[in-house]
């Protein structure tokens, strides 16, 4: 019974904050704060009532269609919401099974106990909101990275330091990578945004499993790019954002590490 009510409020809380995610990350890429007033219909700039505001229900009653004005609501945040629910939902269930797994996410719980599920949903909402800034505008914020890295750097010393000096290594041994593909490829093979980012994962997933998530971004990105490419949609030359790889292949291995760390023989 805990176990189920547990999922249950995941699946609450991951459909609220997905609600907040979408509205966070439309106001953020415009330069607007996220406390200026209630939600408001992107066509007419009317509010919304909070009947209407109710996450993937209200699209859903709605078929679509802004009560106000009668115009379509971009199918982004009822995706958005749904797949930040499942991001909930999954941390959750991951995290009652890692009696059957060592993935990074048990990892965490022996390290943090049950304080490791509020730990992991903030640093996904921050993750979250990446993903949908720059897979739109191919924008990373930097106060989306650093406040995250803070908290996550301050979770490790005041709870348990022992992997600090490793995770930070890591996070900064990514980061020259990264810096050094910019550099070499005059920012069209990585972007400055993606340099900053990738010195967040690392400080939550450690050793060996920061080699898993970026030989799996790497990999993904590039089948996408070859697929994209194959159906026209994007071209050679013409910059993908890579966030988003980064960031799915972080869920992964978040959940999956142990596996993948099997499937591609990484050593320990």
């Amino acid at each position: 019974m805990p176990d189920i009510f547990l999922l249950f409020s995941l699946i609450l809380f991951g459909l609220i904050f997905g609600s907040f995610i979408s509205a966070w990350s439309y106001r953020l890429i415009r330069n607007e704060s996220i406390f200026n007033g209630r939600s408001f219909c992107d066509n007419c700039k009317k509010k919304i009532h909070w009947y209407d505001n109710i996450p993937v229900v209200s699209f859903y009653l709605l078929k679509g269609k802004s009560r106000c004005c009668k115009k379509t609501i971009s199918i982004r945040y009822p995706i958005i919401e749904f797949f930040t629910m499942l991001t909930f939902l999954f941390t959750g269930i991951s995290y009652l099974n890692c009696a059957f797994g060592n993935a990074p996410i048990c990892v965490s719980r022996s390290l943090f106990g049950w304080f490791s599920i509020p730990y992991l949903l903030i640093i996904s909402v921050f993750l979250i909101t990446i993903f949908v800034t720059d897979f739109e505008r191919k924008i990373i914020l930097d106060e989306l990275i650093f406040i995250p890295y803070v908290f996550a750097l301050m979770f490790l010393v005041f709870i348990n330091p022992d992997y600090l000096y490793t995770n930070i290594f890591m996070s900064f041994a990514c980061a020259t990578v990264f810096l050094l593909i910019h550099l070499a490829t005059r920012g069209k093979g990585m972007g400055l945004g993606d340099v900053k980012f990738v010195i967040l994962p690392p400080i939550i997933l450690g050793w060996p499993y920061t080699l898993i998530w970026l030989f799996l971004s790497f990999v993904v990105g590039a089948f996408v790019g070859v697929v994209l490419i194959f159906f026209r949609k994007a071209r050679f030359g013409k910059q993908i954002p890579f966030g988003p790889f980064l960031i799915l292949s972080y869920f992964l291995t978040l959940f999956l590490g142990d596996k993948l760390l099997f499937l591609f023989q990484f050593p320990y």
